[in-house]
């Protein structure tokens, strides 16, 4: 009978072990996304989307999103913000690969040269409990190669960490 009792014990903990293993393996975490856009070089303003690729290090794959699901005017010097939910932890995100398209790409007006917009930077906010009444805040900017960066209608460009990552207490 204790020999039963033994084995039925270490296969509930067994279980327990795997389902605790799946969950953390599918953590998700929500990120609030601003992606602000150039005020010293002039562009005409376009409606359209934002699109995001977020890259993990040590890895090829990427979660792709629309930032922007309704078109939008993009304009000089504004910032659009929206909210991903990714698998990627914060301190995993190697780059952040930014693209946008037109509300109306097949417009005449674009068929000779496509439109560019230009962009400064993408901040990624993470906010989380760390314990029952204190909350934690947890800020990465990601800044193109060249500042600001011109990207065209269905083109996009990388922007990788630039400056500390920002970790502060919020409540």
């Amino acid at each position: 009978m204790m020999t039963y009792q033994v084995s039925a014990f270490a296969l509930a903990i067994v279980f327990v072990a795997n389902i605790s293993y799946i969950v953390n393996a599918y953590e998700v975490f929500n990120y609030d996304v601003t992606v602000q856009t150039s005020g010293s070089t002039k562009f005409s303003a376009h409606d359209g989307k934002l699109k995001l690729s977020v890259v993990r290090i040590g890895e090829e794959t990427s979660e792709d999103f629309v930032l922007t699901p309704r078109d939008v005017n993009l304009a000089m010097n504004s910032e659009y913000t929206g909210q991903i939910a990714s698998s990627i932890e914060l301190e995993d995100i190697k780059s952040v690969y930014l693209s946008w398209t037109l509300a109306k790409p097949n417009s005449p007006d674009f068929a000779i040269e496509k439109p560019s917009i230009y962009f400064d930077h993408i901040v990624f906010d993470y906010k989380y409990k760390e314990w029952i009444y204190r909350g934690q805040q947890k800020l990465q900017k990601f800044c193109p190669p060249t500042q600001p960066i011109g990207i065209e209608h269905a083109d996009g460009a990388s922007f990788n960490a630039c400056g500390p990552m920002v970790e502060r207490i919020i409540y």
